[in-house]
């Protein structure tokens, strides 16, 4: 017990220090205007959001520059970001260590210089990434408590906050305010020509519904729904709204996706492979509605403002990975289960997922259909809202 009192005091006098240090960088932090962001997360949800505090940086200091050292994920969710200047592309710190490190040692520690700051928000909270920030030699370097911190101020990770929440707070330890920013995803015209023509070719002219499902995730079972509830799901939609049929994911989820369509007496047919996440996001922004499980298309969902139905599980707490309860977006949900909260990355009998119900998950979809109907101008302007037209990041 003594032990375990003398760690806790300990770790109270590192948070106050973290605190003193992070209140003595503000004034310097508040007058920053060059950013470099380091940003390797390897989940899209992730990656996804933390989007938003570069567009509340942006808003809070308009004249802002703001470079994203990225790899991967990043990179896709964030090369048309008009609220970026640059992306540096990098090698990969968690799977290239020894030649991430090089990189920033040659290349970025020589104009160490053009930045006032690195920030690494909570998807990037590792030791490696905040070794990477102090190898780039610049002056002042803020983020999230890791074990080994290498920051200047760093600020705790807040459990009763949500991903997005957390990211935000960053603003905060800048100097900034800030109004409520979601998560945003931009393409080209490029990706909106490619989509459009792959719904042409499916037989798709804009006169019925356009729903896109995701019936698989990345992630643990207690995630995933089952495939013939989807079948059985996509039969009822058809057959009620004779609405287009199209299901998205990654290429690694073709053969299940497959198996599902094969089972269906309803026509669909399948994007998944087709797209990478820019054309993942201008195809979401066609649809008129989007029912999916709680992955990383939900996240992209969100972050063009598509209406969508959520099939989700309860092993997490609500706010951390859920988009906030809205007039667009119904989460089927069970709160009221003993298990609830679990965090288990597998289960065997995924509970939580089995009393969701194919008539529950339906009846969400045909309210959110007439609540949201098919609208081609509803379609035209998502996609106008997430175009990328120009001020596209400069690639290094």
């Amino acid at each position: 017990m003594g032990l375990l009192k003398t760690y806790a005091i300990r770790r109270a006098q590192t948070a106050v220090r973290w605190l003193e240090e992070a209140e003595a960088q503000k004034p310097a932090l508040r007058s920053a205007r060059r950013f470099l962001f380091l940003q390797y997360e390897t989940a899209l949800g992730t990656a996804v959001h933390a989007t938003p505090l570069y567009e509340a940086l942006r808003k809070a200091v308009p004249d802002v520059e703001i470079t994203v050292a990225c790899s991967g994920l990043p990179f896709e969710v964030l090369k048309y970001n008009p609220n970026i200047n640059a992306l540096l592309r990098t090698p990969h710190p968690l799977t290239r260590w020894g030649q991430a490190a090089a990189f920033f040692l040659t290349r970025v520690r020589k104009i160490r210089d053009d930045y006032d700051c690195v920030v690494t928000d909570s998807g990037n909270r590792r030791s490696r990434v905040g070794l990477l920030a102090l190898l780039t030699g610049v002056r002042r370097r803020v983020g999230f408590q890791t074990t080994c911190d290498f920051n200047h101020a760093s600020i705790a990770y807040d459990l009763d906050k949500s991903v997005l929440g957390n990211n935000l707070s960053l603003m905060k330890i800048l100097g900034h305010f800030h109004e409520s920013v979601e998560p945003s995803v931009f393409f080209s015209y490029h990706e909106v020509k490619q989509a459009g023509s792959l719904l042409r070719e499916q037989g798709w002219d804009g006169g019925t519904a356009l729903v896109a499902v995701q019936t698989q995730t990345s992630g643990g079972e207690p995630n995933q729904w089952y495939d013939d509830r989807f079948v059985q799901l996509a039969d009822l939609l058809y057959e009620s709204t004779k609405a287009h049929i199209v299901f998205v994911g990654a290429r690694a989820e073709q053969g299940r996706i497959e198996g599902i369509r094969s089972a269906m007496r309803a026509p669909s047919h399948s994007a998944a492979g087709c797209t990478d996440i820019p054309g993942l996001a201008a195809l979401l922004s066609m649809s008129d509605l989007l029912i999916t499980l709680d992955t990383g298309t939900m996240h992209v969902g969100r972050a063009v403002n598509v209406p969508m139905v959520v099939i989700a599980p309860a092993k997490n707490p609500e706010h951390e990975w859920l988009p906030p309860a809205s007039e667009h977006i119904r989460v089927l949900i069970r709160r009221d289960i003993a298990c609830a909260r679990c965090r288990k990355t597998y289960c065997a009998t995924r509970e939580c997922m089995d009393e969701i119900s194919t008539g529950e998950v339906f009846e969400a979809a045909t309210q959110q259909l007439r609540k949201f109907p098919p609208s081609q101008v509803e379609r035209q302007g998502r996609v106008a809202r997430r175009l990328c037209r120009k001020n596209c990041p400069t690639i290094v």
